[in-house]
């Protein structure tokens, strides 16, 4: 049985990653057996990876909440914000967990042109200049004019800044093409399926709009409120949450703490 991609491309159905990432969600072995069997009899050649994940967390869901919320968190990520400023501040703040000093929304003088740059990181010797790429579609491709103008911008910023490495984070996935020119270049590619997922998975560093609670609710409320992540829920005050989610804050904080396993 084959898979069709968002890309248009196939490839083929593989039980034991949908076992392994419901696993890595939480979901016991039982459980993820059990969910497995179930899309299994509801998928069919060339099923649309887009239908096949909404039958995954539909079962998911069935089975064990935290699990489903972990789950979604790549469209977690795509509905961050209404534009990109959300997903920068939340790069910029899941770095800091890494030991990084990060300046958000600089200026860099280049030799050409002056510069927008996302984030700015530095740790040790190195000072990255990094480009943020959000997409409210979480099936959305970083493509290679995002790799080719990251490149461009950290050519003509590194001397006068002193630049020491460029990186391109994408809240989705990176096509191959932009993979394939960022290895040539040696620009760090940094998505989904490129060390995000496992940096924010590594630091239980999950975005606000992962907890059930939040749907419905304003993302650019809870951000202006510094309620960006489900850490944030756990540790503010309920004077604080009771204005982004109503009565219903101490479901939004049980819910924070299931997905961190607490």
């Amino acid at each position: 049985m084959l898979v069709k991609k968002a890309d248009g491309s196939l490839e083929k159905f593989e039980g034991g990653k949908i076992l392994r990432t419901c696993r890595r969600a939480g979901l016991s072995e039982e459980s993820s057996k059990t969910v497995l069997q179930h899309v299994t009899q509801k998928s069919y050649d060339k099923i649309p990876t887009n239908v096949l994940m909404k039958i995954i967390l539909k079962e998911m869901k069935k089975h064990d909440t935290s699990a489903f919320m972990k789950f979604n968190l790549r469209a977690s990520l795509a509905e961050l914000s209404p534009d990109g400023i959300f997903f920068e501040v939340y790069m910029k703040r899941l770095l800091e967990e890494y030991g990084y000093n990060v300046k958000h929304a600089q200026i860099a003088r280049g030799n050409c042109s002056r510069h927008e740059i996302d984030l700015i990181a530095e740790k040790g010797n190195a000072k990255i200049m990094i480009e943020c790429k959000h997409h409210r579609n979480q099936h959305t491709f970083a493509g290679l004019s995002d790799a080719m103008v990251t490149w461009a911008a950290f050519e003509d910023t590194k001397e006068k800044n002193r630049f020491t490495e460029a990186w391109l984070v994408c809240s989705t996935k990176i096509s191959e093409h932009a993979i394939r020119y960022g290895q040539c270049k040696k620009l760090v590619m940094m998505g989904w399926a490129n060390r995000l997922g496992d940096m924010i998975e590594d630091k239980k560093f999950y975005p606000v709009t992962v907890i059930e609670s939040m749907r419905g609710n304003s993302v650019e409320k809870a951000f202006n409120l510094g309620v960006l992540t489900v850490q944030d829920v756990v540790n503010s005050d309920p004077g604080k949450l009771s204005k982004i989610f109503g009565e219903n804050y101490q479901k939004a904080i049980a819910e924070a703490k299931a997905v961190l396993g607490d």
